[in-house]
């Protein structure tokens, strides 16, 4: 494919913070990055970001 572009992986523990909010941002940033570079979130094992 010659629009293929290298998978950013992303752990959640990277994604989450102790800090109120910290976290939300965070998932806030990675969609916007996203957003920007034109790539897809694809969202695996998300139950284990919940509380």
């Amino acid at each position: 494919m010659l629009n293929a572009r290298e998978p950013k992986v992303v752990n959640g523990p990277e994604i989450l913070n102790k800090y109120v909010g910290e976290s939300e941002a965070n998932i806030r940033k990675l969609f916007a990055d996203a957003e920007e570079e034109q790539r897809r979130v694809c969202e695996h094992k998300t139950n284990t970001l919940k509380p």
